[in-house]
Formats: structure tokens, sequence, C-alpha cells
């Protein structure tokens, strides 16, 4: 709370008053019904910060990662991506390697953020009979379907991203629905410092459709969507993590980022073969805290 020490000139009581105050004083400090010379006014101090206090005298502290407006929200589950408004109707976190399995497992999350603002804080996870296997956690685009072409309004640049072309030279075209909210147009969120995202692509959610709906291009990059046409890394939260024989851990943060509608979580997890060249069975589980708009 900021506090500012004024002077200021009461007209009616014809001398100088001081006052501490938020804003500036519009009356007379000693009587609300009495006006003041407003081109008098000055401040004399500079603003002190006064901590919030409880009845002992204690400063008052609210440790939180939690954006306003957003409600805590700890799930095991994904959302449905099939439905936009789905909550927590998803994928489960979990896995389980049998004796005889791919040595190699993928898991991926969705969450619909596009009516529901989602920001990851952290994680949970649980193992059991692990044997030095590996656990990866990435952030990875869903990927529109597409065929190359000419002539096309789209073409690929770095071989990874599809950005607009002017209709003469493109080389691939989307053959999915870019309208649909799983149909490969990516949100991409502000940086903590506010800076807008290199992005090539604009549309706008209709709330009763469920659809986008006025795609355009941003050939300059400060549009507000991403098109890509293979599925790349575009964060990692876990980096190959060993896990070993059965235990629980805490991923903790005091952050948070937010999450673009159209990204998802990948799950990779390796199981770990010893030198005799035995499998072995073991599980996983997980539990992510969120920061949400709705949590139902």
């Amino acid at each position: 709370m900021s506090i500012y020490k004024f002077r200021v000139w009461c007209n009616v009581e014809n001398m100088w008053v001081e006052t501490l105050s938020e804003t500036v004083p519009i009356h007379c400090p000693n009587n609300n019904d009495h006006n003041i010379d407003t081109n008098k006014t000055t401040i004399i101090d500079e603003f002190l910060n006064i901590p919030i206090t409880d009845s002992s005298g204690k400063q008052r502290v609210h440790q939180t990662s939690r954006q306003l407006g957003m409600k805590t929200y700890f799930t095991g589950a994904g959302d449905d991506p099939a439905d936009p408004t789905d909550v927590g109707g998803g994928t489960k976190i979990y896995l389980d390697h049998d004796i005889g399995d791919s040595t190699h497992s993928e898991l991926y999350i969705d969450f619909n953020c596009i009516e529901n603002e989602t920001w990851i804080h952290e994680g949970y996870i649980v193992w059991e009979s692990a044997m030095f296997d590996i656990l990866s956690l990435e952030v990875v685009p869903r990927v529109p379907t597409w065929q190359y072409g000419s002539g096309t309004a789209y073409a690929i640049y770095n071989n990874y991203l599809i950005i607009p072309s002017d209709g003469t030279n493109g080389t691939i075209d989307i053959t999915s629905d870019l309208t649909s909210s799983i149909g490969g147009l990516i949100y991409m969120p502000d940086n903590d410092l506010g800076e807008s995202p290199t992005a090539f692509w604009n549309a706008e959610w209709n709330t009763t459709t469920k659809t986008f709906e006025n795609i355009t291009p941003a050939p300059y990059g400060n549009g507000r969507y991403n098109i890509f046409a293979y599925e790349i890394i575009l964060d990692k939260f876990i980096n190959k993590i060993p896990l070993l024989g059965s235990g629980f851990e805490r991923l903790q943060t005091s952050d948070v980022d937010q999450f673009g509608h159209g990204m998802r979580l990948k799950v990779n997890a390796e199981t770990h073969i010893d030198d005799n060249h035995e499998d072995h069975h073991w599980h996983l589980s997980s539990c992510i805290t969120l920061h949400r708009e709705r949590t139902v």
C-alpha cells in the first residue's frame, strides 16, 4: 500500500494542512465540506510502503503463484480434446510397463485452453519397481494433416513451421480442418516480460459454434497463432530423470507458465534393460498442478 504525505491549502481555514493519503486530496482534511486550492497541493514526503498486518501487528504475507482470477486445480488427467469445453475428461496420467512391452512409451495429455485460461505450476510423480528407468516431459504442438502441392496458401519454413505464402508459391496444402479446436492452430502466449510472440497466423474463436473463424495470415510474424508441420519440442519440463525402486517426487517450483491452446504434454518413458538383457515390470503415475479459469 502506497501512502503519500500531502500539504494542502484549506481556503476556509486559510491555512496549510498536512495529511497522509493514497490519492491526491480534493477536500480539506479537517472538513470534507471545505474546499482547497488544488494548485497549491504538493507532495512533501516520499511514499511509504506500509505492510498489511493482522490484529497482533504481524505482517501478513500470502505466497501464491496463481494468476488473479484463476483457481488452483490438481489433476491426474487431461481434458478431452474432442470437446473444447471439457475439463478433466481426457487421458489419465499413468504408465504401466509389462515385461515384453516396448522399452519406449509415449503418452499425450491435452488441455482445453481456448475457453479456459490455463497455467502450469508444478507436478508430482509416484513410481514403483523402477530400475534406472527414465522419465521426460515435453510440450509439443498438435500437428495438422497436410500434403505437398504447388501454388497454395501455405509453405514450410525451416523444415517445421507452416507460414503463409502469397497464394502462388506455396508448396503444401493443409487437409485437416483448421477451424476445428484440434485442427492445428497453436496459441502462442506472451512471455513473462509481456512481449508478444513471433506467430504467423491470426484467428478468432466463436464460442457459439466452437470453431475458429477469420483465419488470416500474419506474414510479418505479428500474429497470435502458429501452425507446425511436424511435432517439435516447444519446451521441456522434465529431462531424463532416472527412477529407481519405489518412490515419490514433488517437482516443486514457485513459477507458472501459460499453456497455449493446441499445445500438448508428451510423457516419454524409457525402460532400462540390464546387462543380462532382462526386462522388468514397473509403474508410474503423476499429478499436475494447474491454475485455471474453470475447474469444471
